[in-house]
């Protein structure tokens, strides 16, 4: 009976791995990848750790090299076993550079065991080319992802780790600054530093670390540099603490906070960092005069807002600063004032007001009937009428208004009469309305204009205007 590929493989892996019932049998096992290994890279994969152990056939390391080759190194610890048998020379000459070659690729495809063995093989001076620097950064690397002997090694070579460490910070400090400087080599060493520096900090290196902070200041880069300045700041370094108090001051790298900008300010100025004494300084100076100008201002505002009572001479603080003219109502008195300065204010009694505005009000309409009908010694002037009017209008004399809007009409300008038929229609005008309602129909049925105007016949009408109602029948509308 004929069986795919993936059945094959799906039979094969359950013997291999005693899966799903099956009990480990590796020669079956082997049997059924060979059927489908030109076929499948993970068969590829499998066979070539079957030869490399000798499971279910003898060990033949040549032949492990070339299945593992097959499997195209779909498979990152595939690199770490043809790593191997270059390095060792199983199943093939010693090749010491294609090792190097295969466990750098495994080791930052991630394979752990790759990077142990590349951090192995670069420690070793017999090898291509060795570098404790990389052996300890790719050693942290296996370890930080569970490998026991990569652990061990860290621990078992903490001296070497310790002074790599040094030679980190140093390299990642040269290049910063050579000319040019090289800041991607430059993070990329400091970088590695922290990751396999992650205990506490090094007092040896207290000043590197420091240095560091500054490299990083100096390219903007804030979060960095405060990650190296707290290291120097740990071990005591003052100028570290006060780059830090900064930092939190101004909200530089971190998010902003006085309270603890002040504090690690006022450790750096109790080490005697001159930096600190005069940053706390300046700081006290600073708020002191942001206390002062807070206070003139707030006093300015109030003296803004302050208005003086003529009734009973007693100061009133208002919600926002008065206007000129403006009428405001003393709670404590219960009277109102108009205010013209923050020194002067005048009584205002509402009713008196009233009384005053409609007698100006009937005095300029008096003058303007004169000058229009050339009464009572006035010669006939239609520009001093009209201006009359506007005072009068200004006022709020709603005859004056009314006469606007029809003398504006009668000269064509329908613009003008509308504005003030409108004003005089708002304040009850019956004449007004009926006048407006005209005015306003000689425009199109769509124009809201219309609609408008059959709005204000109709409101005529309602207040008793008979010639509004012919208008609106005239029009095809009954009320």
């Amino acid at each position: 009976m004929f069986k795919s590929v993936e059945k094959i493989a799906e039979e094969a892996y359950n013997y291999y791995f005693g899966k799903n019932g099956k009990e480990v049998d590796y020669k079956k096992a082997f049997n059924l990848y060979s059927k489908i290994a030109k076929k499948d890279n993970y068969a590829n994969y499998i066979l070539g750790m079957m030869y490399y152990f000798g499971q279910g056939v003898e060990k033949d390391y040549k032949k492990s090299f070339l299945f593992f080759s097959d499997a195209k190194e779909e498979y990152n610890n595939v690199r770490c076993f043809l790593g191997r048998m270059c390095r060792d020379g199983l199943g093939r000459d010693k090749n010491l550079e294609a090792a190097n070659l295969y466990f750098s690729i495994g080791a930052e495809k991630g394979d752990n065991n790759a990077q142990y063995e590349y951090a192995l093989f670069r420690a070793e001076d017999n090898h291509y080319p060795s570098d404790l620097m990389i052996t300890v950064d790719y050693m942290n690397k296996a370890a930080i992802q569970g490998h026991k002997q990569a652990k061990k090694w860290l621990d078992d070579n903490s001296t070497v780790v310790f002074e790599q460490i040094g030679n980190m910070l140093q390299r990642a400090l040269n290049h910063f600054r050579a000319t040019p400087p090289d800041e991607s080599l430059a993070k990329y060493w400091a970088e590695i530093a922290g990751e396999v520096d992650n205990g506490a900090p090094m007092k040896k290196y207290g000043k590197l670390y420091q240095e560091l902070g500054n490299e990083y200041n100096k390219i903007d880069d804030d979060v960095a540099a405060l990650i190296w300045y707290r290291k120097a700041a740990e071990l005591g370094d003052e100028y570290s603490m006060y780059c830090i108090g900064h930092r939190y001051r101004y909200g530089q790298g971190v998010d902003k906070n006085e309270d603890t900008a002040m504090e690690w300010l006022n450790k750096a100025a109790k080490k005697g960092s001159t930096n600190a004494k005069d940053a706390i300084k300046e700081w006290k100076a600073e708020k002191k005069t942001a206390e002062k100008a807070a206070k003139e201002a707030e006093q300015a505002d109030e003296e803004a807002r302050t208005a003086v009572c003529p009734w009973c001479d007693v100061e009133v603080l208002c919600k926002l600063p008065p206007k000129k003219n403006e009428i405001i109502k003393h709670s404590r008195c219960g009277k109102s004032f108009r205010y013209i300065d923050r020194n002067k204010s005048l009584k205002y009694d509402a009713e008196k007001e009233v009384q005053e505005r409609n007698r100006k009000g009937e005095e300029a309409l008096s003058e303007a009937l004169d000058y229009l009908n050339g009464t009572n010694g006035k010669p006939k002037d239609f520009s001093s009428a009209i201006d009359w009017f506007l005072q009068g209008a200004g006022y709020g004399n709603t005859e004056c208004m009314v006469r606007l809007g029809n003398l504006y009409y009668q000269a064509q300008d329908y613009d003008e009469a509308e504005i003030w038929l409108t004003k005089s229609a708002n304040l009850g005008s019956i004449e007004s309305m009926y006048a407006l309602g005209v005015l306003l129909s000689a425009s199109e049925n769509s124009n809201p204009k219309y609609t408008l105007a059959v709005e204000w016949l109709r409101k005529a009408v309602a207040a008793g205007h008979q010639n509004a109602l012919k208008y609106l029948n005239l029009l095809g509308y009954k009320q």
